[in-house]
Formats: C-alpha cells, structure tokens, sequence
C-alpha cells in the first residue's frame, strides 16, 4: 500500500527528482503522474483486502473507538522503535491493554517520536537520507498502526520486515557523516561495532529460541504481556495435548477470566471439561457460547460430545446432526453420530443402516482410520452381520499401534473378541 510513497521519497533522495536539492530536468508534475498507476493499484488491493477481512470477521474497527486506536498507534510506533533497536520482550501476540493507555506512557511515546522526527528535519541539508529513512519507517508502519482496526492484535512485530529498511537507510547513510569525529579513533569505532554487533546477536539468539515450540512461545508472551488472553489460551492448548490436565484448565479459566467474551476460548475450556469427566460444567460453558451466538459446526460437535458423555443419547445425536448440517465432513461428528446409532440401547434411536451409510462416507475420505473402522464394525455387528464385524474390525485393530494407543488397541480387541463370538453362535466362519 506504500510503495508508491516509499518511490516519492527516493525522488527527493538519493534521486534528488524533487525537493529543494532537485538536480535532473523533470517536473514534479511528472514525477508524481508516473506514480498514478500504482496508486490505483493500491485503491483496488485496499478495497479487496477491506472486503476479504470483512467478509472472514477479521475487520474489528466498530469494536475498539477510533480515539484507543489512536492512541495505540502512538504508543506502538515508539514499541516498534525501540524494539527496533533493542529486541527485548517481543511477542507473538499483543493484545490491546485492559485497562487502557497511561497518560505518562503516551507523553514519552510522542516525546520520542516529535524528537526524532525534530532532528532529522533539522539535519535534513547535511544528511537528507535520515529524514527520508525516518519518514520510510513511519510511513509504512502507518497501515498497521490499527487506525482501521484488522484482526484482534494492538500490534505486530511481523509488520516490520519493510519498516526496518527505512531506519537501515538511516543508519547506513546518515549516521557516518553524523559520527564523522570518531573516525580519528578507528580501533574505538571498530570495537564499538563489533561490541554493538555482538550484542544484537545474542539479543535475536535469545529470541529465536522462543521458537522451539508453542508452549515456549506462549508462555513466553504471557511473561512479557498484560491480560495476554491469546496466550493464555495457546499455552492452555498445548498443555492440554501434553495429558497436563490441570495447568491447562488454569490457563485456560485465565483465558476466559481476560476476556469473558471470547467464545473460543470458552469452547476450549468446554472441550477439557468433557475431556476430564465433567461434562456438567462444560455444558454450562457451551450454553452461555449459544447465548452469544455461537453455531458452527466444531460448536454443535461439542454440545453432541457433552450431551453424549453425560448419557442423554437423544441430545447428542440432536447435536451431531446439527453439527453435519453446517459441516458435511465433519468427521468426528459424523463418527461419533454414527457410534450412538449402531449401539444405543434405545431401539427409537438405533439405525445401524444409517449409521453404516455415515460412516462409509467418512471412509471414503480416510480408509486407514482404526476409529472409524470400529464404529463400522459395531454398525455391522448391530446389523445382524457379525462375520462382516470381524473382518472390519480386524483391520482396525491391525492399524492401531498398541504403543501408542494401548488403552484403545486393548478396547478394540475386546470387541473384536465378542464379535468372534457372534459370528460363531451365528454358525458363520469367522475370519
């Protein structure tokens, strides 16, 4: 989007096409038509990606007033400054501050960015590639800055690969003529440099290894934030496919407690009360992600899951069907629908013939699923065609690792068994 202003500043340096210090016979009037094509690219990219975000929910202006907005642009250019200078404390995720922006925290953020921008225009004749650098950095931040509210970030350090150029600009081409005098001690310099250099390297090591994996990083934005409910949130996630079952319930009522709001989270938190046996609870939590709206199929999914797990079969097939309606391929749905069809005591809910349809629908997606192919067992069991039960499900004991699912290999072997049993009582030749 700012490419067309970043080539106005190479006009006035090092081209020298505009400005005062102009020196090649062309107009301004030229200068700034050539550019006219690329502006209208930019008017057309910007339209797209309005309609796009708006479309996918990403556009959050209306949520947060212009004046906050405001205010966090300020307090991010000078973040984006000096974390430019010195990268300490970064995160993968910022939220906007809970309790606001500090007055104090403001006046230094404008401090610092009216002295910069003071002394580059007042060494503008001796060293114009600072003030060009400067205005590069800014203006090219400006469309991240959050004036027109994208996503649920305050700000991004991602936002800054083209940034950087500018103050790289700065640095390479005005700060020598600046530091002139010290060339008569080149070691200094040179240790100077090198003490400079080596620090930076540590500081980015020391990020990089933030990295490794995400409960690192999110742990990590929840040391170096406030009211980090993102964080909070991923850290809880990750713990939860670690079997800490605890810490990740904590992380994530913390998640919840940021923001009350956040239906994802509260979907999550649902998620690893059903999980842990509490199925009561999570119903509670899904109810009050209903009231807010909710109604996608990963959320009808678990309304199924919770109803299933605390025994009221009618409910969860409700939910399982409601989820399948938003989400043809849903498959755990469609599993586990499947499942309560082929197996439920309730003959007013039992249809193994659906159920055996389902699920051959979720096969020709993945063949190789053991799950999967036990739920067709049990459809087939319930069908009446035991030995068809024990050629399925011995396929899906075959493909389950007793490793690393010993649990659910033993369980998958103890149907097999009474399959075997079926189909013998049956008079029919198991396989």
């Amino acid at each position: 989007m700012t490419l067309p202003c970043v080539l106005l500043l190479l006009d006035v340096w090092p081209l020298r096409r505009l400005g005062p210090g102009a020196r090649q016979p062309l107009g301004s009037r030229r200068v700034w038509l050539e550019k006219l094509p690329l502006f209208a690219l930019v008017a057309v990219a910007s339209a797209i990606t309005w309609a796009v975000q708006s479309t996918a929910g990403a556009e959050q202006t209306m949520n947060v007033p212009f004046v906050y907005r405001l205010q966090n642009g300020v307090s991010s250019l000078a973040a984006y400054l000096a974390d430019s200078l010195w990268p300490s404390g970064l995160a993968v995720f910022y939220p906007y501050p809970t309790r606001g922006f500090a007055a104090g925290e403001l006046a230094i953020a404008g401090a610092l960015l009216l002295g910069v921008s003071a002394a580059c225009l007042a060494w503008v004749r001796r060293e114009p590639s600072l003030l060009v650098g400067w205005l590069w950095f800014v203006g090219t931040l400006v469309p991240t800055l959050g004036l027109v509210q994208v996503g649920l970030q305050a700000r991004a350090d991602r936002y800054m690969y083209l940034p950087l150029v500018g103050l790289a600009v700065a640095a390479a081409f005005g700060l020598p003529g600046l530091v002139a005098p010290l060339r008569r001690a080149p070691r200094a310099v040179a240790a100077l440099a090198c003490s400079v250099v080596l620090a930076l390297a540590l500081a980015a090591h020391a990020q990089v290894r933030l990295w490794r994996d995400t409960l690192t990083l999110f742990e990590h934005a929840t040391a170096v934030t406030e009211d980090n409910y993102f964080a909070h949130q991923l850290v809880g996630n990750a713990l939860r496919s670690r079997g800490e079952l605890a810490r990740a319930e904590r992380e994530l009522r913390e998640a919840v407690r940021i923001k009350p709001e956040s239906d994802d989270a509260r979907i999550d938190l649902a998620t690893l009360l059903v999980e842990t046996g509490r199925a009561a609870e999570a119903r509670a939590e899904l109810e009050r992600v209903r009231r807010n709206g909710a109604d996608g199929a990963g959320f009808h999914a678990l309304v199924g899951l919770a109803a299933d797990r605390e025994g009221r079969t009618a409910d969860a097939i409700a939910g399982y069907r409601a989820a399948l309606e938003r989400e043809p391929g849903h498959r755990e749905a469609a599993n586990n629908l499947a499942w309560l069809l082929a197996t439920s005591p309730d003959p007013s809910l039992r249809d193994p013939e659906q159920a055996e349809r389902i699920v051959r629908g979720v096969l020709a997606r993945d063949s190789d699923d053991p799950f999967v192919l036990d739920t067709l067992a049990a459809a087939q069991a319930a069908a009446g065609r035991p030995a068809e039960a024990v050629r399925t499900q011995a396929r899906a004991v075959a493909l389950l690792s007793a490793d690393t699912h010993p649990a659910q290999r033993a369980e998958l072997e103890r149907r097999l068994s009474d399959y075997r049993l079926r189909a013998s009582g049956a008079g029919s030749e198991p396989q």
